[in-house]
């Protein structure tokens, strides 16, 4: 695994080692002109990071330019919003599933701003996360679609092909509030890479909490650290200051609770070692994040056998379209009967399929936009 095919930006441009002293409270050692600081405010921007160089920057001596100050101070009140936006929505699903009696772990962005950073304000999020156990999939999709809420994404090949092959269901949430929730069964995409999560354990081991006044699950710290790590390596494939932020602040929000030993062995039960390896090493380099040292060697130690190596690499080729996914997730899939099961929902998707991806019902037409798709698609095999 390349380190720097994942990472987003390099630690030698002198912007980004700016940008980060100031993130971690630097203050009396920087001096900067306005044309500097706009370049660091535009560059917070496109790392996702500006809100939270505005609170950090808050808490020091400095004397910002106004126009920098202001962008910042936008861009924090625009995340505000957005996020309270996504706790309204959280608070009214949990609700829902929660009268239901359908437990739910919430991921990523929601359980970061509330429990991690401890400001709503601080950390933007793209959608709202949850996982539910993969025999409640239904059901909770199906109870939100009665909601009101509508599908979002791509539209299943054929019944019951996203639970067995897929990890989430996007949906949005009614007008006003038009918000993505991700609905997940499975922790990460792509499938290939999170075949291995026991999931039993990880609903065993999360952590009761309430958001929004409303009882609910966050995972483990050890699950958490490992998942944080896994979706930016396996599933974008690339590592961005946010994800190092975010694996910071988890490592500094649970200290002594993180049971690093822990931590290792259930990443090598899920094979998520060595995206943790990665992001870990960038986090202590870059952010002075306090990994214990055994646990850094131990997780760089770690290697994939055999196919899952081979497959990784594969996965993992600088430019990779990410619709090859499919080419992994098809190799392992537990069986020739599962295999033939995926193989044949590409090939011959549901006629409800072509209606919604093609908006057409005329049978002719569908075969041959189906054609037409197929075409395209296979330029992907290509890309060696």
């Amino acid at each position: 695994m390349n380190v720097n095919d994942l990472m987003g930006f390099s630690i030698d441009d002198a912007r980004y080692r700016q940008l980060i002293a100031l993130m971690r409270g630097a203050s009396e050692s920087v001096a900067l002109g306005d044309a500097d600081w706009d370049a660091l405010v535009a560059l917070a921007e496109r790392e996702r990071v500006a809100p939270l160089l505005y609170d950090a920057l808050k808490h020091n001596s400095l004397v910002l330019p106004d126009r920098a100050r202001q962008r910042l101070a936008r861009a924090y009140h625009h995340t505000l919003a957005s996020n309270l936006r996504k706790f309204d929505v959280v608070k009214r699903v949990l609700e829902r599933f929660n009268a239901a009696g359908i437990p739910v772990i919430v991921l990523k962005g929601i359980a970061l701003a509330e429990f991690v950073y401890g400001k709503i304000g601080a950390r933007p999020m793209a959608d709202i996360d949850l996982l539910v156990k993969i025999e409640d999939a239904e059901r909770a999709v199906a109870l939100l679609l009665r909601d009101g809420f509508r599908e979002g994404g791509k539209p299943e090949l054929r019944p019951g092909f996203d639970r067995e092959f897929r990890v989430e269901k996007e949906l949005l949430s009614p007008n006003p509030a038009s918000q993505m929730v991700e609905v997940h069964w499975r922790l990460t995409a792509p499938l290939f890479a999170s075949r291995f999560v026991n999931y039993d354990q990880v609903w065993a081991r999360a952590t009761p909490v309430e958001i929004e006044q409303q009882k609910t699950l966050v995972l483990s710290a050890e699950d958490w650290l490992l998942h944080q790590a896994a979706h930016a390596v396996y599933k974008h494939r690339h590592i961005g200051l946010l994800d190092l932020m975010d694996a910071h602040q988890l490592v500094l929000h649970f200290g002594a609770r993180l049971n690093w030993d822990a931590v290792l062995q259930i990443g090598a039960q899920c094979l998520w070692l060595p995206a943790l390896a990665v992001m870990l090493d960038r986090a202590a380099a870059i952010l002075g994040t306090p990994v214990p040292m055994h646990a850094l060697e131990r997780a760089r130690a770690f290697q994939l056998a055999g196919l899952d190596r081979r497959l990784m690499a594969w996965w993992l080729t600088p430019g990779r379209p990410e619709r090859h996914h499919i080419i992994p997730d098809w190799i392992v899939a537990p069986s020739v009967a599962a295999r033939a099961r995926f193989i044949g929902a590409y090939l011959f998707p549901s006629r409800a399929y072509l209606r919604a991806t093609f908006k057409s019902n005329s049978t002719a037409r569908l075969g041959w936009l189906d054609l037409a798709r197929w075409w395209r698609e296979a330029g992907f095999a290509r890309h060696r």
